[in-house]
């Protein structure tokens, strides 16, 4: 039989609640000072905004913009302007998407950079592509070739070899032609050298992937002659531009890809002529002016003509001591 002491003080419920909590904030006082206090100073953000139209220069309303990091998207849409803002985001390349509610004009990817403490703004409009041709069929276990882009664009994939997004059962791929000045931005851009020669193919749905090389065909609106080399890039599923390999012309005015090429991000093909500087100085030269004798006539600088620029901005031309 357990016997009690008579002498041991009896603690009342509200005694004993008092010394636990005492206890627990001592220990959380002991593990608070074992603890190094780290300041991760101030937050860095940045802001971007840009403008989206169509062909026409047209400022598209509605559209809903996604911009992505690695981990997060945030969603916006334009205004009746066109025009997009993104406030207080991290400082980070995004992926930026743009989509039609509407299906009028195909989705586009691009690249926007955000800077520390900016409103960083494009420096050209981005160009959405309209809908002219239906999708066409692309099997995803049988692989074979689909024309698309109006059949400006053929494309041929081995069997098993492409991967459509988680969630698109439907196997089919649809694309759009847009010329050098209408390609968006991107973290690389050769095609500015030579806008009038390039041109790209933006493709749906994004990041549709192949694991083998893509090869494919561009039988129409080609500039270039048999022979003329082009730089191939594929737009990946980070709005990023990768060098994947060349294509050339051939006898028939097409663009082939050539064997060895590494297309395999079906979210956009862009392709830029392979020319040189000294290429395209000769072919802007123009022949010599001749005077009726036949005679090579002087350029009218060496004549002494010169611009004088007004006050208004206008340029007059005014004759040097040497002309009447």
């Amino acid at each position: 039989m357990a016997v009690g002491c008579p002498d041991a003080p009896v603690e009342e419920p509200e005694e004993i609640i008092e010394k636990e909590e005492e206890e627990e904030n001592n220990n959380n006082n002991n593990n608070n000072n074992n603890q190094t206090q780290f300041d991760a100073g101030p937050v860095v953000q940045g802001s971007i905004a840009g403008k989206v139209v169509n062909a026409n220069g047209d400022a598209l309303a509605n559209l809903r913009v996604l911009a992505c990091t690695a981990s997060l998207c945030m969603s916006g849409e334009t205004n009746a302007t066109g025009e997009y803002l993104f406030e207080n985001i991290s400082v980070e390349p995004m992926k930026m998407e743009v989509t039609d509610p509407d299906d009028t004009y195909l989705s586009l990817l691009f690249y926007q950079m955000v800077y520390a403490d900016q409103l960083s703004v494009l420096s050209r409009d981005v160009v959405m592509p309209a809908v002219t041709d239906e999708p066409s069929s692309l099997s995803e276990a049988n692989g074979g070739t689909a024309l698309v882009a109006g059949g400006a664009l053929e494309i041929t994939v081995g069997a098993g070899a492409l991967d459509y997004p988680f969630g698109r059962d439907d196997d089919i791929i649809q694309a759009e032609r847009l010329s050098g000045s209408q390609i968006p931005p991107y973290d690389i851009e050769p095609f500015l050298a030579h806008p009038d020669d390039s041109f790209m193919f933006a493709l749906a749905p994004h990041g549709t992937k192949s694991s083998e090389a893509v090869t494919f065909k561009v039988t129409s609106g080609i500039t270039q002659p048999e022979g003329a080399i082009y730089n191939v890039y594929g737009v990946t599923d980070k709005a990023t531009l990768k060098a994947s390999g060349t294509a050339t012309v051939d006898s028939s005015g097409h663009l082939i890809s050539d064997t060895g090429g590494s297309w395999m991000d079906l979210t956009g093909l862009v392709l830029v002529p392979d020319i040189e500087e000294e290429e395209i100085a000769d072919a802007g030269m123009e022949e010599p002016m001749m005077d009726d004798a036949g005679a090579e006539m002087e350029d009218a600088s060496d004549a002494g003509e010169v611009m004088d620029v007004t006050d208004a901005g206008v340029a007059d031309m005014a004759l040097t001591d040497g002309g009447n």
